[in-house]
């Protein structure tokens, strides 16, 4: 209790940081690099696993055994609470993504160009990670957040009022499988729905209709911006390794439980694309994001 107070504490004292300078995409790890080559930076951009580093990871992946199918329906029917438990420990398990505009050049040009502020539309938004950093760098924008959590909404209202944003934004509850709720489409709609690391808490069965929900939830020619767990990821390869924890999969999909009951998906490019437009969506771009991140304070 005392460490839970603390970590509340320190959630409550920060503020939110202005968003990252622009990078351009290029640093690329060299072929054959030597161990002093790869520890010069802590990220290196489109890194591609190798065929036998696939294999590997494929054979991992595939021996794991299934868990029971109650597993995967408690964790449904056990969402919102246990989501609300997370959050209730782990208030700054997730830091502010103030990257997102070096990410997405579409929001980068929704929140520099026009006369008036954006309305952007977070789900399942936890504490406010990625829709506040992006209210703080245009004064003009105005954000709608949501989650199925609903402390996490408490969580992320507490951060609008401590950074005096409650005129420009506001939170409400919705498990984005479900119908939109009059909230979500305030204002006759968002120019952009940001889908940040959230379709993949969702069940398998539960894509189709939330990818729905969500362009409903779109003005005209409004966008979707999501960025999400790939297949193959590190993550997954570290649920694969577990003694139990997959859940099956569907979609295109494969599905895992975290140690907390809370659960994620991880996706492919092919998935997300059919999925996307057989919501309606008119599909821009789906790619993987692939790099290769260096731990340089074990060396």
């Amino acid at each position: 209790e005392a460490r839970a107070a603390e970590t509340r504490a320190r959630w409550a004292a920060e503020r939110v940081a202005a968003p990252s300078e622009s990078r351009v995409r290029e640093r690329r790890l060299p072929a054959a690099a030597s161990a002093d080559t790869v520890l010069t930076h802590n990220v290196w951009d489109d890194v591609n696993f190798s065929a036998d580093e696939r294999t590997t990871a494929e054979t991992l992946i595939a021996a794991q055994p299934l868990a029971p199918s109650a597993a995967s329906e408690q964790s449904v029917a056990a969402a919102a609470r246990l989501w609300d438990e997370h959050y209730t420990v782990n208030p700054r398990n997730y830091h502010d993504r103030r990257y997102l505009q070096n990410e997405f050049p579409q929001l980068a040009r929704l929140l520099t160009e026009g006369d008036g502020g954006p309305l952007l539309l977070e789900i399942g938004c936890g504490t406010g990670n990625t829709l506040l950093p992006l209210l703080q760098a245009n004064p003009l924008a105005r954000g709608l957040a949501c989650d199925l959590s609903p402390l996490a909404v408490e969580l992320v209202s507490e951060r609008l009022r401590r950074e005096n944003l409650c005129d420009r934004a506001s939170a409400f509850v919705w498990d984005v499988a479900e119908p939109p709720p009059a909230e979500a489409r305030a204002g006759g709609g968002a120019d952009a729905c940001l889908a940040i690391f959230t379709l993949s808490a969702l069940a398998p069965e539960a894509l189709p209709r939330a990818l729905a929900h969500l362009r409903s939830c779109l003005r005209p020619g409004g966008r979707l911006l999501l960025r999400d767990y790939g297949r193959l990821d590190l993550k997954q390869l570290k649920f694969a390794r577990a003694a139990r924890g997959r859940l099956g999969g569907g979609h295109g999909c494969e599905w895992y439980a975290r140690g907390d009951g809370t659960t994620a998906l991880f996706l492919t490019t092919e998935a997300v694309s059919a999925l996307a437009a057989e919501a309606g969506f008119e599909v821009e771009e789906v790619r993987y994001d692939r790099r290769l991140a260096v731990n340089r304070a074990e060396h």
